[in-house]
Formats: structure tokens, sequence, C-alpha cells
């Protein structure tokens, strides 16, 4: 991994004054502009004052599913109609740190690049079809780019988004990669929402198909490591597992880590939060967040579902650990590209922002633009479960930083 340059850190993760960084191609081929500010009229301005384009779309992350709204109907009026898509974050990624950023705003454009955004209805019966709706951006394409990725942006508190990444796949096939994250509502875990147009959508998948003529990398990575043995999943319901290895899950999970209640304390969200789960998988372990315990029913909840007979093993790693993880999955991105990258997306889980503590999270910013050159926009969000298909990936994590690296 590239050793990072350390920015100077910030006061504080609070948002201050608007933010512009702007990055074009040598050839005038290819654009990206990344906004960050504190209103929709403020990051609208500043979008139509950056000028270049044509754009071919703008992601918009946001705090509010109002600002969330407000801002796409703002760029939609400012810049000739572009194709939008966004959804509301649990924090904002950027160079300065302003993790409570209200707004933000990446463009991507230029000759070179083309868009399409498609829409998926979820529903708990049919997650799958979900995403086969959102994949048919990559067929709306025209002509068909030499590089293309698959950008999905779900309602991660609905559905499954294991299937949801499954019919993604099976539209947009082997060669395009797929990246993306599920929508937050600042830990609230009520209600998410998505944006596709001038349309404010709940319960939604939206995809965005990016076709470029320089390559587009994408980088996955868990700072995770498992400790003890494997355990089975005996029984489960839904999320939930309800027993490991023929015992109660929570008691089970406690007792493998020599833990008790009493011991843990009331935060035991927090506890679980530096202890996840991992699945096994053929390419590694797959990160489980803990979203939720039921004392009564000794159950562990989760944002999808575990089948029974699945093998789970405890997970150890802390802020160092994540950190560093992050600077690989940007080191995997780059290493895709044959030139120097214009931009980052970053899709990281608010579970790491919990692990690292607001305080520290400069030095993962540090670590991630430190690999960057000092005209690279960086922007992305904190999300709920993080989306990256490559190779026999299962597609969807917990836990981990996933990027988009635009050449």
């Amino acid at each position: 991994m590239t050793a990072p340059s350390p920015l100077p850190a910030p006061e504080s993760t609070a948002f201050t004054a608007t933010d512009v960084t702007v990055a074009r191609s040598a050839d005038g081929d290819r654009v990206v502009a990344s906004i960050t500010a504190a209103s929709p009229a403020e990051a609208v301005a500043a979008s139509a004052a950056v000028g270049a384009g044509p754009w071919a779309v703008g992601l918009v992350f946001a705090a509010s599913p109002e600002i969330l709204a407000a801002t796409g109907e703002g760029l939609r009026g400012a810049l000739d109609g572009i194709d939008v898509a966004g959804c509301t974050s649990s924090g904002i990624v950027n160079r300065r740190t302003w993790v409570e950023a209200p707004v933000q705003v990446t463009l991507l454009g230029g000759p070179g690049m083309t868009a399409a955004v498609s829409v998926g209805q979820l529903d708990l019966a049919d997650s799958r079809a979900a995403g086969q709706a959102a994949a048919q951006a990559v067929r709306a394409l025209a002509p068909q780019p030499p590089h293309s990725a698959l950008i999905l942006l779900a309602d991660g508190l609905t559905g499954d988004t294991n299937h949801i990444v499954r019919g993604a796949y099976e539209v947009a096939g082997a060669l395009v990669p797929i990246v993306g994250g599920c929508a937050g509502d600042n830990l609230a875990m009520k209600a998410t929402w998505q944006l596709a147009g001038d349309q404010l959508l709940a319960r939604s998948v939206v995809g965005v198909a990016l076709g470029s003529t320089a390559p587009l990398g994408v980088g996955v990575r868990h700072g995770w490591s498992p400790i003890g043995s494997p355990m089975t999943v005996t029984a489960a319901e839904g999320n939930s597992i309800l027993t490991l290895d023929d015992r109660p899950a929570l008691d089970a999970y406690l007792e493998a880590l020599g833990f008790t209640e009493a011991s843990v304390g009331p935060d035991l969200a927090r506890f679980s939060q530096t202890r996840p789960l991992g699945l096994e998988s053929r390419g590694g372990h797959q990160v489980r967040f803990i979203r939720a315990t039921d004392p009564q029913r000794r159950s562990m909840e989760f944002l999808v579902a575990i089948g029974e007979g699945e093998l789970v093993t405890l997970m150890q790693g802390g802020s160092d650990t994540v950190v560093a993880a992050a600077g690989s999955a940007v080191d995997d991105a780059l290493a895709q590209l044959t030139g120097d990258p214009l931009g980052l997306v970053a899709f990281d889980c608010v579970a790491c922002r919990g692990v690292i503590g607001d305080g520290e999270l400069a030095c993962e910013t540090a670590t991630v633009a430190g690999q960057l050159p000092a005209g690279a926009t960086l922007s992305g969000l904190y999300t709920y479960g993080e989306i990256a298909r490559r190779g026999g990936s299962l597609g969807f994590h917990n836990q981990t930083m996933v990027v988009l690296a635009v050449q």
C-alpha cells in the first residue's frame, strides 16, 4: 500500500463552508466534480458554477429526504435536466472530514462519460426482481462504452440486499462490476430514502450505469480477522439468528467471546460493533454487522438473512485495522486504472465510523486521500451496508470499505 500523506486534522467533523473540487483529464474527455455544501441552494449554485460538462450524472448524498429532494430538483433545473441519483446517508465522506455536512454532489461527465438511471421497487417478496430492474440502466447505455460499472443505491432496511445484488448481476453480467451501498438515516434505523431524477423514493433501489472511455476501478476490503472455531446457524427466522450450534444465539456469541451480559453492560450494540460475525465463503469472510439483539428470545438480528446451515465465525479488529483496510481498498481500485484517478467515490460502513470514532476519522480520510493526486476528488457516504461484486464475491458487505475509482 502506498504510504499516505497525512492531511491536517480538522478541528471537528462539522461542516463549515462550501467546498468544491474539480478534476479534468488531460485530454478534456472526462471531468469529475465534488461539491460539499450547507444547503440545496448552495450545492446547486456551486454545481452550476463549475461549468464544463456535458454532465452525464449527478450523485447526491444528503442528511435528510427534504435536502435530497430539493438538491435533485435544483440540479435538474440548473444543469439542463441532468440525470440525478442519490440517497440519504449516515454521514458524508470528503477530503475535509466534514462528516456532518448536510449535502454532497458528485458530478461526472465530459464527452467520454455516459450514464443511465433505473429504479427497482423493493418488497420483502422479490428483492431479486428489484435488482434486475435497477440494473436495466446498463442496457440503456448507448452506444455501449469500453468501460462501465453499475452503482446501486438501495434501501438496506427493506428486502434482502444479497438478492438485490444477485438480480442486478443477472442483468449486468460478469463483465460489469457492481458497486454501491445502502442508504442511511443517521442510525435511526427507521426509514431511508432514494432519489432518481425528480422522484423521491422509499423502499427502492436505484441503479446508475456509468460508462467511460477510461478504466473504472473497484476496491473492497475489511479490517476484520476470524477468531475461534466456526459455529453453525442451526435456527434462523427472517434476518434473525435464533440458535448457533443448537444453543441460543446470543448466549453462544457472548460465551465464545468470554463475556456475559453483565460484563458487557447496557451498550451491547456498541460492544458488537467491534465484534461482528464473519460469514464463511469461498473468497474469505463476508462481515455481518449485528444490528440488534433480543434478550428475551436470546437472538441476534442482522441487516440481511443468514440461512440455516451457514458457518459463521467471530471476527476481531479495531480502528487501526479498519483504517488500514480503507487504504488497501483504494490500492486495489487504483491498480485497475491505467493512469491517475480523477476521483474516488467511497461507500464506507457507518459501523466502521463507530469503531474509528468521529474524533479519529481524519486518520481514515488521510489514508484514503493521501493515495490520490492533490487535485483528485473524494466523495461518498457512510452506509448501512456496502455493495461490491467482483468475481466470486457474494456482493453484500458490512463494516467494509468499498470504493469506485474514476480515471
